[in-house]
């Protein structure tokens, strides 16, 4: 007997086929957003290296107030960079869990396709199965049918 197709086979086929699609953005995005991150680490260690360097300076001797001055408007620019990328990363944080929460979603969606599915197969075996008992049944009632009238004749 040929296999019975699951009636909700397309539906199956389309969720495993967004399932994968989902899966590629998100890491699309976790890419996106370690990349926020390095820059944003970058920058943070940039800032601390330029305010070691600008408070590691020997005060002793004169002071060269144009380049106190740029250094001071460098860093006051790097808190500047660095307030925008954390907000950059926090959009990408955000992005990446609005497409992991659409995931989910593909997820249970799928698992109930499949758990229908399971269903299905398994009504299926249980059908066969009760075919097979029902074939076994009448064979064993043909036999019996058979030796039935020899039984009588030969004992008495």
């Amino acid at each position: 007997m040929a296999a019975k197709r699951f009636r909700f086979e397309p539906l199956l086929d389309v969720a495993r086929q967004r399932e994968e699609q989902q899966m590629r953005e998100v890491a699309a995005l976790l890419v996106v957003q370690q990349a926020a991150q390095d820059r944003l680490d970058g920058l943070a260690a940039l800032h601390e290296e330029m305010t070691a360097v600008l408070c590691g300076q020997d005060t002793s001797g004169p002071l060269d107030l144009p380049r106190y001055g740029e250094a001071v408007a460098y860093l006051d620019h790097l808190r500047v960079l660095i307030e925008e990328q954390r907000v950059t990363l926090a959009e990408a944080e955000a992005q990446v869990e609005q497409a992991r929460a659409v995931l989910v979603g593909i997820l249970q969606e799928k698992r109930s396709l499949e758990i229908l599915e399971e269903r299905d197969i398994a009504d299926a075996a249980q059908v066969e199965s009760r075919r097979e008992d029902s074939r076994v049944d009448d064979l064993n009632t043909q036999r019996f049918g058979r030796r039935a009238p020899g039984i009588g004749q030969g004992g008495v």
